[in-house]
């Protein structure tokens, strides 16, 4: 029986630690350091604008340019390093586990640059990420994906008694998908006490799991 977890990224793999630490890092960064960065970011942008602008191309972008600097312009876009660590204990633990990026990061991105850059933010198993909801900005994230669930023959009322389905994001109201919700603190990101809760939304059985 398959398992989806609709995945938002700022305020859950982005958190605010992780952004204030990588901006202090470009702070402190030297001059030469920050000059490299930049140069090697105006290159890519000049790639971008010359096939045409989306916003998945500039945030694939910026994580190669974390993947490469250690940091990105202006801190970057890099990731909190214990939610990605509990984002592959619970792709280790739940074997075939979905993926569906629900964040606004999925507008403007293709599937391979959303898995690209997860890759390249250390996520051990990328291909789990399966697909991501609708285009949008201005509709409820829970009717984006009931729809996505609708568009796939799937029944979330029955996904839920069956505990197929759990929703990973820093909102506070999924509506009638608050049973599969497991809010993060955007403060600190998917936690290890998070990690603990999406597993137990998914009825798997935590015992013996070592939580750090």
């Amino acid at each position: 029986m398959k398992k989806y977890l609709f995945l938002d990224i700022d305020g859950v793999i982005n958190s605010e630690r992780s952004f204030l630490k990588y901006s202090k890092q470009w702070a402190d960064a030297s001059q030469s350091f920050r000059d490299e960065v930049e140069q090697f970011m105006e290159a890519e942008m000049e790639k971008i604008n010359a096939s045409g602008f989306r916003y998945g191309k500039l945030h694939l972008a910026r994580a190669k340019s974390v993947g490469i600097y250690g940091i990105g312009v202006e801190g970057g876009t890099k990731p909190d390093g214990t939610a990605i660590a509990n984002l592959n204990k619970l792709c280790e633990t739940i074997p075939g586990l979905r993926i569906i990026i629900s964040s606004t990061w999925r507008v403007g991105s293709t599937l391979e640059e959303l898995q690209d850059i997860f890759k390249l933010w250390g996520m051990q198993s990328p291909e789990l990420i399966y697909g991501q909801t609708a285009d949008s900005y201005d509709r409820p994230r829970s009717e984006e994906i009931i729809d996505w669930l609708q568009a796939q023959g799937l029944l979330y009322k029955i996904m839920l008694q069956e505990h197929q389905i759990a929703i990973l994001d820093d909102l506070d109201d999924m509506v009638e998908l608050n049973p599969c919700l497991v809010q993060t603190d955007p403060r600190i990101g998917f936690s290890s006490d998070d990690l603990k809760t999406i597993l137990k939304v998914f009825g798997v059985e935590i015992f013996g799991i070592r939580m750090s």
